[in-house]
């Protein structure tokens, strides 16, 4: 019980010190990837980002490249032989 409000704690110092950094668009798109996410790994397509997040596809996709350029994720492109393009894989740091 202890060490579960100790990791809130340490979780909302975070969050709050990213909210003085990163606009509310891009806060709440990193906010989607970690509710999707598995040990800080998320396969999730832009358009199921888009439906999560509730913002058009364009402010997703900026808020991406902000969280990539700030060190905030790692994005690992991925492609198929058969399939093609694939949804990435977003790393959360």
């Amino acid at each position: 019980m202890v060490k579960d409000s100790a990791n809130h704690v340490v979780d909302q110092v975070i969050h709050n010190t990213i909210a003085f950094e990163l606009s509310i668009s891009v806060q709440n798109v990193l906010d989607s990837l970690r509710k999707s996410s598995k040990r800080n790994r998320c396969i999730i397509s832009i358009e199921k980002l888009v439906k999560i997040s509730g913002y058009a596809k364009s402010t997703v996709q900026r808020a991406l490249k902000k969280l990539k350029e700030e060190k905030y994720i790692i994005v690992k492109h991925r492609s198929s032989k058969k399939k093609g393009n694939l949804p990435n894989c977003y790393i959360l740091k």
